[in-house]
């Protein structure tokens, strides 16, 4: 922005608004009463205003400057600024006029900073680039001094010409600098694309990754839980063992043939072999029910003594699969530590037993 401008647009000591408008008005109606109601474009408002109409419309603006002390000033007037070629030339290049008295505070000011040497006095301003504010605002050229409608259709014409070209420059700056930031755009996103499409990629990898992990924890997991389960069940598998080594040694023998105070049975075991043997009467029948269980070991009796454990299994608590029943007619006998097999009628003197696993009741 040239210096005079930028003076322009930071008075000291600024004009009232008001004051400003008035003096526009007063210049605007004085133009039209000496011109017999000829009317240009006027920005009936401040100067400044007037800059920011023609900046944001896009208009060059005509800044007259009149001295009504100077006997050339009506004549100038009603001669050239009202003619019809200076009327025309003004409407057809879409100038924005402004006038101003010297003999006002914002008019001397004006006339001062754009270096006015000799009245009527004008200025053509226009905008030279791009910008939010009005330092773009400079002037084009300068006319003082009474000159012919042709010069001033000329000077006109001439300037408008030259802004026309400024802002064909700037429209080209525009768009090149539209161009570039479209390219640079597109650039931007086909980076962010292509590093969306990379995060993406990655995540589709750990995720990948994730579900192996997951896969492989999941399997070792389940291995872990069948070795404990294995492990358990051997464990299980080994206090039961104990606990029947135990039970058969402490199961007592088996009475002489002449002992009358016993009974005869004759068990069918769960694998449906069957054995025939006496017990006393005196004998539980939780005891046959051991009996039972333990039925393999006593053929083996000595080893399974020479091997028996002192105590039972701490904290074992034995499940019977099967349950001993008299098939005819069928009665079964629970395991109870309280009931004796003389108390039994279908047990003595003597009787018939089988095995059957839970779940299966078929002779």
């Amino acid at each position: 922005m040239s210096p005079l401008l930028a003076r322009l647009t930071s008075f000291t000591h600024p004009t009232p608004v008001d004051d400003r408008q008035q003096s526009a008005l007063e210049f605007v109606n004085r133009f039209e009463r000496t011109t017999n109601g000829v009317t240009l474009p006027f920005h009936k408002d401040s100067y400044m205003s007037a800059l920011k109409e023609a900046k944001d419309s896009g208009r060059c603006l005509l800044v007259i400057i009149h001295s009504y002390v100077h006997d050339d000033t009506e004549k100038y007037s009603q001669n050239v600024l009202a003619s019809d070629m200076v009327v025309e030339a003004i409407k057809a290049n879409n100038v924005l006029v402004w006038g101003g008295s010297a003999t006002t505070s914002e008019g001397y000011q004006i006339s001062t900073e754009l270096h006015c040497t000799e009245y009527p006095f004008m200025a053509l301003i226009s905008e030279t680039r791009r910008s939010p504010d009005l330092l773009s605002m400079h002037v084009l050229g300068r006319l003082s001094g009474y000159h012919s409608p042709e010069e001033v259709v000329a000077f006109i014409q001439r300037l408008t010409a030259k802004y026309a070209r400024i802002i064909e420059s700037i429209r080209e700056s525009e768009m090149q600098a539209e161009s570039l930031n479209r390219e640079r755009e597109a650039a931007r996103q086909l980076r962010a694309e292509q590093d969306s499409a990379y995060e993406r990629s990655l995540a589709a990898d750990r995720d990948r990754l994730r579900r192996l992990d997951e896969e492989r924890a999941a399997r070792l997991e389940l291995e872990r839980q069948q070795q404990l389960e294995e492990q358990r069940r051997l464990n299980a598998r080994q206090i039961k063992e104990q606990w029947k080594r135990y039970i058969a040694s402490t199961l007592p023998p088996e009475p002489e043939a002449t002992n009358k105070d016993s009974t005869r049975l004759s068990i069918r075991l769960p694998d449906g072999s069957r054995v025939i043997r006496r017990f006393s009467a005196d004998t539980k029948i939780i005891d046959l029910y051991n009996f039972v269980e333990c039925y393999p070991l006593l053929h083996d009796k000595d080893q399974a003594a020479q091997d028996a454990p002192d105590a039972p299994p701490a904290d074992y608590e034995h499940v019977y699969d099967f349950i001993l029943v008299s098939p005819m007619p069928r009665h079964e006998f629970p395991c109870d530590k309280d009931s004796y097999i003389r108390d039994e009628n279908l047990l003595w003197p003597s009787g018939s037993l089988i095995a059957e696993l839970l779940g299966d009741v078929s002779d």
